[in-house]
């Protein structure tokens, strides 16, 4: 029915090949499964949403991000930052124009200007360590290797990556749960690292979520 060599669905099934995007919607097709299903597919299959599926999950978040009174910001599996409500948008130096440039999360990590503010290379550590622990991670992924091919052009990425890679807890991700971070905020005017408990929210298409702000207590 989908026309391919016994031995190719037999490498998929082994885990020896990994099946493209194009495979993937012949076999969804085959099975007839529902949307839902077929979006789970892809995240489990670590193949990212297309700039049309962006476009649509960042009209919809639009009303949801809103009506939230806490900093949310709204991403996919990659890391790509999609939207941010006004609440983000006012205390996270970055989240300003995360609509028109979508941000990769890892860029915003290494970014000079966030560099600058003292002690954020340990938090960056920090984030980076569970960045590792809940992205899908298969080096196999393209999305993976662009990324990486990119932040290898940063001097200090490659010491940070080697720590992530080693301190990341594989076993706990929390794609759907609570983090303690610190985060740049601005507080008075200034710019200030400002901790955070961090709740994030998968939607129904495993491949977006959404991540709330909420200050910790002194």
């Amino acid at each position: 029915m989908l026309g391919w060599e016994p031995w190719h669905l037999s490498d998929i099934e082994r885990e020896k090949v990994k099946p493209t995007r194009r495979e993937l919607g012949q076999l969804f097709g085959v099975l007839q499964l529902a949307d839902k299903d077929t979006a789970q597919g892809c995240f489990l299959a670590g193949i990212p949403p297309t700039e049309a599926e962006r476009d649509e999950w960042t009209q919809q978040t639009e009303g949801f991000c809103a009506d939230i009174d806490r900093p949310v910001i709204f991403r996919d599996f990659t890391g790509m930052l999609l939207n941010a409500n006004s609440g983000a948008r006012a205390i996270f130096p970055f989240a300003s124009d995360i609509r028109r440039k979508r941000h990769q999360w890892l860029e915003v990590l290494f970014d000079r200007t966030l560099r600058e503010i003292p002690g954020w290379d340990e938090q960056l550590q920090n984030h980076l360590t569970y960045f590792v622990a809940d992205t899908p991670f298969d080096i196999r992924d393209d999305w993976y290797r662009e990324v990486l091919i990119e932040m290898y052009k940063s001097p200090d990425f490659a010491s940070f990556w080697t720590n992530a890679l080693k301190e990341a807890e594989f076993n706990k991700q929390v794609l759907h749960g609570l983090r303690d971070v610190t985060m740049p905020a601005v507080v008075e005017g200034k710019i200030q690292l400002t901790p955070f408990t961090r709740i994030s929210r998968q939607a129904y298409d495993p491949r977006f979520r959404a991540d709330f702000y909420l200050p910790k207590a002194a």
